[in-house]
């Protein structure tokens, strides 16, 4: 823990980044040298960013590495540094890994192995159903799921892998503790309780624009194959395509709708050379090859849960419509009966019997989350 704090100050310094963090312990010899070396020191090493020697100078003068470490244990967080045997191997493989990684719940382990789903926030109903059935193959075929939390096809893979008895990683934007978007509060509880929410920004960052691009090589990064369930054209899920590219991991690509705006990046990525999802079978078979190659084992199968797999009614069912409705963040009877074109008085029933069902519930405000409980 005596090291590790200076690992934490070092990395939480504004404008520092993992390419400034690495070059100065390059330079210096650890964190804690970098955080007491003097300023001749520290210029000679940053000699073209004077700019970033007068920050970590005024950083230093009034952050007490210890006092960051003490916030992080009274708040139930756990930080691992990139020197730490329990730091995600693959990540710690890329060119610019978080020095520091913040997380709440428990780590993937050295003989776990990664798979990342992700794609648009406004999925269709073709793309949520896609997400849950490989989400849930990779998850009951030993994988663990890494996604972002998002609303739409981010929290359908989660849900998914949680449903069978999976184990998932949400990457957030945000300080670890900072549940964005706020409507996925249940979903936040049961991935820590069965998985990890991890985030490279200390607790308390603000979920801001700027950060989610940085968070998208986080959620590659950990994972030996990425893939791309439906993506519009300027989508956050294309960043992490090009991340996973770049860090020489396979991408895979649902195939859609060529008249779907959902699909027109993630259709792009196929055109580009991306492979093709054919079938979740044929999807689980690659990425096996692909462990073999490394020389990584294959994942242990989870127990066969088929009977827990969420179970995916009928398009045209009521119960669907509104349901698929509240997970694409629509809170109130109003809106989720837009989204569902249906009249409001038939959604009032679903959502009674969705929450008897224990598929939904309703806050202290009147606002429907879903749960998947």
């Amino acid at each position: 823990m005596c090291e590790l704090k200076y690992w934490i100050a070092l990395s939480c310094t504004p404008g520092i980044g993992s390419r400034f963090f690495f070059h100065l312990v390059e330079r210096l010899g650890s964190p804690e040298k970098v955080w007491h070396a003097d300023e001749d020191c520290l210029r000679a090493a940053l000699e073209a960013r004077p700019g970033l020697v007068e920050q970590l100078l005024r950083w230093r003068a009034h952050t007490d590495p210890d006092s960051l470490v003490r916030r992080l244990q009274s708040l139930g967080m756990h930080a691992v540094a990139y020197n730490d045997p329990h730091y995600p191997r693959l990540l710690k493989q890329t060119s610019t890994p978080p020095p520091v990684l913040y997380y709440v719940g428990s780590l993937p382990g050295e003989q776990d192995v990664c798979v990342s789903v992700v794609g648009t926030r406004k999925p269709t109903q073709y793309g949520s159903t896609c997400a849950t059935e490989i989400a849930a193959a990779l998850a009951q075929a030993g994988f663990w799921v890494v996604s972002g939390m998002a609303i739409g096809i981010d929290s359908c893979a989660h849900r998914a892998a949680l449903d069978v008895g999976g184990r998932t990683v949400a990457v957030l934007g945000s300080g670890p503790d900072v549940i964005y978007p706020r409507q996925n509060r249940a979903l936040y509880g049961r991935i820590t309780r069965a998985g990890a929410v991890v985030s490279e920004y200390y607790p308390g960052t603000p979920p801001l624009r700027t950060r989610f691009p940085a968070r998208n090589r986080i959620v590659s990064g950990m994972s030996v194959a990425t893939v791309i369930v439906q993506a519009g054209k300027k989508s956050g899920a294309l960043h992490t395509a090009r991340f996973a590219s770049e860090q020489g991991r396979s991408v895979y690509v649902v195939p859609g709708d060529i008249h779907c705006h959902a699909s027109v990046g993630s259709n792009r990525l196929l055109y580009d050379g991306a492979t093709p999802v054919i079938s979740v079978d044929q999807l689980i078979e690659d990425i096996s090859a692909t462990l073999d190659a490394w020389q990584i084992p294959r994942p242990s199968p989870v127990a066969d849960l088929d009977s827990r797999r969420p179970s995916l009614a009928a398009p045209g069912n009521n119960s669907s419509k509104v349901l698929f409705a509240v997970q694409q963040g629509n809170a109130t009877v109003n809106a989720i009966a837009r989204a569902a074109q249906m009249d409001v008085s038939d959604v009032l029933v679903e959502l009674v019997l969705l929450e008897l069902e224990g598929k939904v519930i309703r806050n202290a405000a009147g606002a429907f989350e879903a749960t998947f409980f």
